[in-house]
């Protein structure tokens, strides 16, 4: 992946468009006015290279944090940022940080070996191109900035109408500039530094200060790296179960990660699930599953063959250490998710994860997504699974009687314990 870039133009556009809304961009007109002549040539030269045919393409001026936080929900393939006035060109709030964790690395909080942070001031007539799948987290703003986005799905936005009083054709000069500076800290980029950099939208960390206060050199981008790591870590472990249970979840504990596992489940057999539940549980809302239950040996087979190793590769779990169940395995039909109904299931979780498979058909689950307090959503299609912690369930995740999953949870004992009991 390549680094980040800076170019330094002699002149931009005016700006005359509303801050903080987002214009759609369609680059098959043929007259363009100022600014899309701007973002014509900003896109042209990259358009070619990794984009699909027809990409998407947006800008917004200004944008609110929780706006570019929605751009990023549409698959971004790329961003470029123009700095068009800095109001105080010393002032060190006037940085922007990016990242290399994508949006889908965040949701699903796969970032325990992200070790490397890109700096970078803001100056006049200044255009970042970051590159494909970094993200972009600005600090306080004393600047006005336009952001461009090609983006794989099709945000929301209005189609831009341009200035039919000033169409023109002008072609915008620039050189790169970029001078990129790596250096490597004591500070730990761990995972809970780059949940709280991600997560929080923190700029003011202060290993990030520590570098900006001693850097403005025009130009220049740091690549700060470190590779003292913290990974989901033995010792930690019993740690981050009590906090589980007590619901005391920090930043760093493993169990806030979410993984997805793609077609575990034959949609031929999701379809048999939801035919005998029908059938069965006469609508009810959850039915649990014994060992009575006509499907029981293949799901518990899925279990304890695919899902059970999945979550202890992940979660790092020592199997010697730990029994390992799964407990509570259920068919639930999607009906009535209010408020009150999920802050009552979320509290009488007992696992440390939860587990959900799409068992209704592709057709009927389509825009289902459990949401989480992060605004994320893990989304699924029939036979996909996902692993998550249910006391981060948002409160706006909505009911859909078509949607039917068959759930469960992970619980942990320690051997240690045990033995500590019978001793």
């Amino acid at each position: 992946m390549c680094e980040p870039i800076i170019k330094e133009f002699t002149k931009l556009p005016a700006i005359n468009i509303t801050a903080n809304k987002y214009y759609l961009f369609d680059s098959k007109t043929t007259d363009k006015d100022d600014i899309e002549c701007f973002v014509n040539q900003t896109i042209s030269s990259c358009m070619h290279k990794t984009d699909p045919d027809e990409p998407f393409i947006g800008f917004v001026y200004n944008p609110s944090p929780s706006v570019l936080y929605d751009i990023n929900k549409y698959k971004v393939i790329k961003t470029f940022i123009t700095c068009f006035n800095i109001r105080n060109e010393v002032n060190l709030n006037n940085t922007i940080i990016l990242t290399k964790i994508n949006y889908n690395k965040y949701k699903y909080k796969q970032f325990d070996k992200e070790k490397n942070i890109y700096i970078t001031h803001l100056y006049n007539n200044i255009q970042i191109q970051p590159g494909e799948n970094f993200n972009v987290i600005p600090n306080e703003r004393d600047h006005d900035i336009l952001y461009i986005y090609i983006t794989e799905t099709k945000p929301f936005g209005e189609a831009y109408v341009r200035n039919l009083t000033d169409v023109v054709n002008k072609i915008y000069e620039a050189v790169n500039i970029t001078s990129i500076v790596d250096v490597t800290t004591s500070e730990k980029l761990d995972y809970q530094f780059f949940n709280e950099l991600l997560y929080m939208r923190n700029i003011n960390n202060d290993t990030i200060k520590k570098i900006t206060d001693n850097f403005i050199e025009k130009g220049h981008t740091i690549n700060l790296s470190c590779d003292d790591i913290i990974d989901l870590n033995s010792s930690s472990l019993i740690r981050h179960i009590e906090c589980v249970y007590s619901n005391n979840l920090s930043l760093d504990n493993r169990f806030i990660n979410r993984r997805e596992l793609k077609g575990i489940l034959d949609k031929n057999f999701c379809a048999c699930i939801v035919s005998n539940y029908t059938r069965i549980a006469n609508n009810y809302q959850l039915y649990n599953i014994d060992r009575n239950y006509t499907f029981y040996e293949p799901i518990s087979y899925l279990i304890h063959s695919k899902i059970l190793p999945y979550f202890i590769k992940c979660y790092n779990i020592p199997e010697n250490d730990y029994i390992i169940n799964a407990k509570n395995i259920h068919i639930c039909r999607n009906i009535d998710t209010n408020d009150a109904n999920i802050n009552k299931k979320t509290q009488n979780y007992t696992g440390v994860v939860a587990i959900d498979i799409m068992i209704s058909s592709n057709d009927d689950c389509l825009g289902f997504s459990r949401k989480f307090v992060d605004d994320t959503a893990m989304s699924m299609s029939t036979g996909d699974a996902i692993i998550y912690n249910p006391r981060l369930l948002s409160n706006t995740n909505s009911a859909n009687d078509k949607i039917y999953l068959l759930s469960f949870e992970i619980e942990l004992i320690s051997l240690l314990h045990i033995n500590s009991i019978i001793y």
